[in-house]
């Protein structure tokens, strides 16, 4: 087995040329600088996030384990990135890959880390327990439906947006209090800079948008500005007319992602749009099951009340858990009973936490179907601009 280290001060600039080659194929063309300058200082708190292979003093293999902390309700969970997982081409085949996700296990279990989670091949990673689940609402506003159907008789509202910088604190901050207010929501860090370097990572720009001096909300979007990963209004109800200005104004067929935390805007979006899916947003490798799904509970009951019930579900390889409901008390913790119905480890993801309703993961016991229907899936959500 290779000798893997974690990083220190002075492996700044041979990590940067690293990524940057195996990802990009030009080890100075400054893609991950850009990308993501939270992580790129050279002291040993920050370098300490990567760990590595060297040969003879060169870096030739690295990827890094970022924890933060998110909030899910009231609840503060440990999460986890897994990535920037790159080889040097001339050291590729020796089975790297495999070392750093089975020494990623030592440290996710150091960290206390609740829940871990990575972009990238399905196939790729199953392996090491990644599953891609949760539930992540996604839909098209083409600029021609707005144009020429949906405001064919209602006028457009005449919102103007602006570019958001650190040079504007008093909006940055009215960002970050629309972000915070999601109900899942990262630590974007401490300082207003902090939160600006991580909501505008991969190259994004949020623009603020205004009714004259008013703030009405803002949108995160990709150069293109036909992608907003992430959006939010002040009053819900302006946020439909907010999207549909934004692509009458852009002259884009714009595409919105959201939780489905926001029914009003989401059941909105429904009455009028052409496209509209329910994606995956991460594969996640849970490791504090208990803690999870009594979080998620907590928020799916006030997005639809349960029924009252009871169910064990066991799930191979970590034992058996009993969730019940008896009116305003719910709850989901290991248990001695016999299991209802017993789960492979990577299906019990995708059967908790969805997309898809959980008798499209597995056959459900006749005498407890209603009762778990009513809870599965949870409603775990990850907004990808908190990759890293």
């Amino acid at each position: 087995m290779s000798q893997i280290e974690k990083l220190k001060a002075g492996d700044l600039k041979e990590l940067l040329r690293l990524l940057n080659l195996c990802f990009k194929g030009d080890p100075d063309g400054g893609y991950f600088e850009k990308s993501l300058p939270k992580l790129w200082v050279d002291d040993d708190l920050h370098m300490g996030k990567h760990y590595g292979i060297k040969d003879n003093g060169k870096l030739v293999a690295a990827f890094g384990i970022y924890p933060f902390e998110v909030f899910i309700g009231e609840e503060k969970l440990t999460f986890a990135t897994v990535g920037n997982v790159c080889t040097h081409p001339d050291y590729r085949g020796r089975g790297f890959l495999h070392e750093f996700y089975a020494f990623s296990e030592e440290v996710l279990n150091a960290e206390r880390v609740d829940v871990a989670r990575l972009g990238g091949k399905r196939m790729r990673y199953e392996r090491y327990g990644y599953e891609p689940c949760g539930s992540l609402y996604k839909a098209r506003v083409p600029r021609w439906l707005v144009e020429e159907d949906i405001y064919a008789k209602k006028p457009c509202p005449e919102y103007e947006f602006k570019k958001i910088t650190e040079d504007d604190p008093e909006n940055l901050s009215k960002v970050r209090e629309l972000y915070n207010r999601n109900f899942i929501h990262a630590n974007r860090g401490e300082t207003l800079h902090d939160f600006y370097i991580s909501t505008t990572a991969w190259d994004t720009t949020i623009w603020g948008t205004f009714k004259g001096d008013e703030f009405v909300g803002y949108l995160l979007t990709y150069p293109s500005k036909d992608w907003a990963p992430e959006s939010a209004t002040v009053k819900s109800e302006d946020y439909f007319g907010m999207v549909c200005r934004f692509a009458l104004d852009n002259n884009v067929d714009l595409s919105i992602e959201l939780p489905l935390e926001r029914l009003d805007e989401i059941r909105e979006l429904e009455a009028c749009v052409v496209s509209s899916n329910m994606g995956m947003p991460s594969h996640f490798k849970i490791l504090n099951r208990e803690k999870l799904v009594n979080a998620l509970m907590k928020f799916g009951n006030k997005l639809t009340p349960y029924c009252d019930g009871e169910a064990v579900i066991g799930v191979e390889g970590e034992g058996n858990y009993r969730i019940f409901v008896e009116g305003e008390n719910f709850g989901f913790m290991k248990t001695d009973k016999d299991a209802d119905i017993t789960l492979p480890y990577l299906d019990a993801a995708r059967f908790m936490f969805g997309p898809m309703p959980p008798h499209h993961v597995a056959e459900l016991p006749a005498d407890k179907a209603g009762f778990i229907r009513s809870i599965f899936p949870l409603p775990l959500y990850w907004n990808n601009q908190d990759r890293a």
